[in-house]
């Protein structure tokens, strides 16, 4: 049954996380797409596409508050480490994706490599936060130890 409740809280960890992290990446994204489109389409067309602006901001907002219910959430049945981790690293796998594909923004031609190594070494961190503690199993096999490194 303990064992159970530990599976269900990590489930609730990385769940939580990725909404969360998703939500914020999400309200970045919006806050910039409505930007970006009001910048472009006023020069276009004038005055009526100024609205796009305001439009993103608020939808930032709502997608923001839902992020912090969502990482509330988290971290109130799980570890507050481990849920803020996998929200942070979701939003900016989210911001990443959403500037690369949607807003057509280039990766750094000279820093390449160094934007490559940053999230391979964020994915690493992450493995490492979350790996089972071995002296866990001296405790017995209902207890759940986690290591932080």
């Amino acid at each position: 049954a303990a064992a159970t409740a530990a599976a269900a809280a990590r489930r609730v960890e990385l769940a939580a996380g990725a909404q969360a992290g998703l939500l914020f990446g999400l309200s970045s994204a919006a806050a910039r797409t409505g930007l970006l489109l009001s910048q472009l389409l006023v020069a276009e067309y004038g005055a009526p596409a100024r609205g796009l602006a305001p439009l993103g901001i608020a939808a930032s907002v709502g997608f923001s508050a839902s992020g912090i219910f969502a990482q509330n959430r988290g971290m109130k049945e799980g570890r507050a480490i481990v849920v803020c981790t996998y929200a942070a690293m979701v939003t900016i796998a989210t911001g990443v994706l959403t500037g690369l594909l949607a807003l057509n923004e280039q990766v750094p031609r000279r820093h390449r490599l160094g934007w490559l190594l940053s999230l391979a070494l964020i994915l690493a961190g992450v493995g490492l936060l979350v790996k089972k503690d071995p002296s866990s199993k001296k405790l017995g096999k209902d207890h759940v130890s986690y290591h932080i490194v």
